[in-house]
């Protein structure tokens, strides 16, 4: 009986070793691709020295402070925090990071993009912005639909659990995926086909898909599937925006990733806050916990 209690007691610390291993290395990978999100932004301007230095700023410094305030069970956001006060007794309903993560890298983008200058010959006389030269749109795409596929695991992965009574949940969240960047792709190119005469550009809708990705992430748990539809619609008209917005203000960022993150990510932090519903977010954080989506009302 001892011998058996043992190897019960054994068992039990290797699955919690395992499972500690396994959530530093998915945190990881979000504190990665904050980082990885400033990259394209400046790209072309930077040397590699002065990127490894902004990187491990964002990866070990700002990134982990934005994550703690989320996701900590003591973070000063986090909805179902352990003690002390919550943020408007509720916290912030950021499921996968359209916050922590993309807000955090799109914002770093943002100044970077702002001190570091445009392109040589981006920008002539006034506020007319050259078109310079990029890769293949095939690499774009192919970029594009890998990026995509990753996203099942940032969001997906982001249940934590296998267990069966979340599999629902793991399979809703992967259905808001697909449904939300499709139509934030579609959304764009309807935009740019009525604003240029007809012409796609490739680049742009893979840029549409990845702002509704973003912004589906924050609630991607807690909403219901129909509405990633109006969520991935908004992200679309919102990224046409925002780049717009960019050029105007001469500030070059190469990828668009300031209005992909940092616009996407708060359309999706206010997204999740507008439609969640009380029976999926206690499904997820616990029967007590009290908050909903404003247009849902709490039950």
């Amino acid at each position: 009986g001892f011998a058996m209690r043992a190897a019960n007691f054994n068992s039990a610390s290797q699955a919690t070793a395992a499972g500690a291993h396994a959530n530093a290395f998915f945190s990881a990978c979000f504190a990665a691709t904050s980082a990885t999100i400033v990259s394209g932004a400046v790209a072309e301007r930077f040397p590699f020295q002065s990127y490894a230095v902004l990187a491990s700023l964002v990866a070990g410094v700002i990134y982990p402070i934005a994550s703690h305030w989320a996701w900590s069970a003591n973070g000063w956001a986090n909805p179902v925090r352990e003690t002390g006060k919550v943020l408007f007794d509720v916290g912030a309903l950021d499921y996968a990071g359209s916050a922590v993560v993309h807000v955090t890298g799109g914002l770093c983008a943002f100044w970077a993009v702002y001190l570091v200058g445009p392109r040589t010959g981006r920008f002539s006389h006034g506020r007319k912005a050259n078109d310079m030269p990029q890769q293949s749109p095939v690499y774009q795409v192919i970029g594009g639909m890998l990026m995509w596929y990753g996203w099942f695991g940032f969001n997906c992965g982001s249940v934590r659990t296998l267990a069966e009574e979340h599999l629902i949940t793991v399979a809703r969240v992967g259905v808001v995926t697909v449904l939300s960047g499709c139509l934030g792709g579609i959304t764009v190119v309807c935009i740019d086909m009525y604003r240029d005469r007809s012409r796609v550009r490739p680049a742009r809708m893979i840029n549409g898909i990845l702002t509704a990705l973003v912004s589906s992430s924050a609630g991607a748990a807690f909403i219901e599937i129909g509405v990633s539809i109006p969520i991935g619609v908004f992200a679309g008209v919102l990224y046409v925006w925002a780049s717009d917005f960019m050029v105007r203000k001469k500030l070059d960022d190469v990828v668009d990733a300031v209005a992909i993150h940092f616009f996407g990510g708060i359309w999706g932090l206010i997204a999740s806050s507008l439609f969640s519903t009380p029976t999926f977010l206690r499904h997820f954080y616990g029967e007590s916990y009290k908050g909903c989506g404003l247009l849902y009302g709490c039950s």
